[in-house]
């Protein structure tokens, strides 16, 4: 799974790179500086309004065992002391509270602060319905198959068409892409060339397309695959590539 990550990672600084450039020049509308407070903002309203221990029950009662994270230069989980060291060992499944980041101007911090307040109550009461050893076990890869299940039983529910329409209008546009063995985008040919080419913002699917996948990792994979295709068909109908990937136009020498 760290290998997988220093792969996502790599393919993100590229994407990085490749994005700034191209927005400078060809963004059509809104700046990207414009789109990253819609979305920042709408997380920080989602969080400030949240209930962590309501969403920690509810999380345990389904099954998701992940604490929540908050994405710094690695993984920040603010964990109760009775699992700390287990999160030092990289035994407990995690996800990111979307854009938190170590870098970035003041509403950032905002939300990496908000961010932490719930993260502590939830991973706190999450730690305490469901136990030590359900959260965190006791190997790493116990800790991704059970972290994939939860993953799974998401997507099994979800409608891309949906969840793509709703992105759109809080201000992401985001493909969803895979890191992991190979860096794949799933749906239409000339959204997979440029997102190969390093010109797409995405986010990722947790544990799909896992290096050494456990066999929930496997089925999650081909279910995020199908639901991936679907929901960045969506988006390039909805918004074009020059959007999703606007320095591709560039790259082509089409105008």
């Amino acid at each position: 799974m760290r290998k997988g990550r220093k792969i996502l990672a790599l393919v993100t600084a590229v994407s990085a790179v490749c994005l700034t450039v191209a927005f400078l020049v060809f963004w059509p509308g809104d700046s990207p500086s414009d789109l990253a407070q819609v979305r920042i903002r709408h997380v920080l309203g989602a969080l400030e309004h949240a209930q962590p221990l309501a969403d920690a029950d509810r999380a345990a009662a389904r099954g998701d065992y992940r604490l929540v994270a908050i994405s710094g230069y690695g993984p920040v989980i603010p964990a109760p002391e009775t699992v700390q060291d287990r999160v030092m060992k990289d035994l407990c499944d995690y996800r990111f509270v979307p854009f938190t980041s170590d870098a970035g101007d003041e509403l950032t911090w905002r939300l990496n602060g908000v961010a932490w307040n719930y993260a502590k109550e939830y991973n706190a009461r999450l730690v305490d319905r469901a136990g030590v050893n359900t959260v965190c076990p006791t190997t790493p890869r116990l800790a991704r198959e059970n972290g994939a299940r939860a993953v799974l039983a998401e997507l099994e529910v979800a409608d891309p068409t949906k969840d793509a329409d709703k992105a759109i209008a809080e201000g992401d546009y985001r493909i969803i892409g895979f890191g992991g063995w190979k860096s794949i985008a799933p749906g239409p040919d000339s959204l997979r060339r440029a997102f190969e080419a390093g010109c797409c913002d995405f986010r990722p699917v947790d544990h799909a397309n896992s290096d050494d996948p456990t066999p929930s990792e496997i089925i999650l994979t081909r279910v995020a695959e199908t639901y991936g295709a679907k929901y960045n068909s969506r988006l390039l109908e909805r918004l074009g590539l020059e959007v999703l990937c606007p320095f591709a136009r560039s790259a082509s020498g089409k105008q």
